[in-house]
């Protein structure tokens, strides 16, 4: 027969064992997650020919798998850093007058490899800035009417999909509009 005291020691010694196997992941609950994540901070205006501001929208966006990879690859220096390309795109339509090509427009560092055309703006920039944060600039010229629902940043080479995503609602854009893309890449 059990006495008292010694069902309340062996519940004394679970409850201890328990709050021992307990308390690592209470601390590390209260310990900041370590790591290195990347941002993507977009900013979209779509401006009238005369200027007038008609649409500003702000979102993040994600990194991609094929971005990972790329980055780890261009700081090992397995490949070299190639150029970068803003691309905006519609569920469908033409809003460079690219169509069969594309549906969308991309814009690229002047230097780029692709040639100025219908749908692709050499105007891109590229920027760091003191906070240590990658700035890409960009801007095209609406061809035709329709929206913008895809976005993403891409190097090129290699041609991988560095961020992207697709917008919740559809930025509406008409032909002679200006679209104005920043994209605020950061680390923490």
């Amino acid at each position: 027969m059990r006495d008292a005291g010694s069902v309340r020691v062996r519940w004394t010694v679970a409850a201890i064992a328990a709050a021992v196997l307990a308390l690592p992941r209470l601390l590390g609950a209260q310990v900041p997650t370590q790591g290195i994540k990347v941002h993507g901070h977009w900013v979209i205006e779509v401006r009238d020919a005369d200027g007038t501001l008609r649409v500003r929208r702000e979102f993040e966006n994600a990194l991609q798998p094929e971005g990972r990879r790329v980055l780890a690859e261009v700081l090992s220096r397995t490949i070299p850093m190639g150029g970068w390309i803003i691309f905006a795109a519609g569920p469908g339509g033409n809003l460079c007058n690219a169509l069969p090509v594309s549906n969308g427009c991309r814009m690229v560092e002047p230097g780029s490899i692709f040639p100025a055309d219908s749908w692709t703006f050499k105007n891109l920039t590229k920027t760091v800035t003191d906070a240590s944060e990658l700035v890409l600039q960009g801007s095209f010229v609406v061809g035709n009417s329709g929206s913008v629902i895809n976005v993403l940043t891409e190097i090129s080479p290699p041609g991988s999909v560095f961020t992207f995503t697709s917008l919740p609602s559809p930025i509406l854009v008409e032909a002679t509009q200006t679209v104005s893309v920043t994209v605020t890449i950061s680390f923490s």
